[in-house]
């Protein structure tokens, strides 16, 4: 059920960045679109997989994937100051914690 969640949300994320390609310096970087993928175990098959179809999905579309495993809150937070400063313009994220939500 997760993998078919993130595809949706992939799908659509993909959709809206395709409306801009008129040019425009979509990422900062060329306009190249810069996404993170945040996992909380990066050494399980279930999000290695997730991370293998991104990275495809993310190569047929021109798409920077940054992946990055987040076993627990702090590095979490730091993976997302890490993206910030990597100029990504968003990020999935499967969280290690549901009370990082409000954070």
């Amino acid at each position: 059920m997760r993998l078919s969640q993130l595809s949706v949300v992939l799908a659509a994320w993909l959709l809206v960045a395709g409306c801009d390609r008129g040019g425009g310096d979509a990422g900062g970087q060329g306009g190249k679109i810069r996404i993170g993928f945040l996992v909380k175990q990066a050494d399980e098959l279930w999000f290695q997989n997730e991370w293998k179809y991104a990275q495809r999905c993310a190569d047929r579309y021109g798409i920077d994937l940054i992946k990055i495993g987040t076993p627990d809150d702090e590095k979490v937070l730091a993976a997302i100051d890490t993206l910030a400063t990597e100029g990504a313009q968003g990020f999935v994220i499967c969280t290690p914690d549901v009370k990082l939500g409000p954070v």
